[in-house]
């Protein structure tokens, strides 16, 4: 979190995560099935995940490696499963990395 994010910016992704919730919930057809347990454990999970890949220089390393590891496997994939014109021809992610 930089010196510059404010109590209110925080506050508004907050609450977006709990109207998000609210509305998924909403929308289901069978509302009483709804785990709850497990959708707040999900949620403390996700958000100590993204603390630990943002705050620390490891974590941020870690994940790195993983979308490098990622993007060379689907690489891979995409060349075994396609010839090398629909390759050269198509623009998408799956040809090559740009975060990289």
């Amino acid at each position: 979190i930089t010196q510059s994010t404010k109590y209110d910016d925080r506050a508004i992704s907050v609450l977006g995560l709990f109207v998000f919730q609210c509305g998924l919930y909403l929308s289901s057809t069978h509302c009483s099935v709804v785990p709850w347990p497990t959708v707040v454990v999900s949620l403390f999970i996700q958000q100590a995940i993204t603390l630990f890949v943002l705050k620390t220089g490891a974590g941020f390393s870690i994940f790195k490696w993983l979308a490098a590891l990622t993007c060379n496997f689907l690489n891979q994939g995409v060349q075994f499963f396609f010839s090398a014109d629909v390759i050269v021809d198509s623009c998408s992610l799956l040809t090559r990395c740009a975060f990289f």
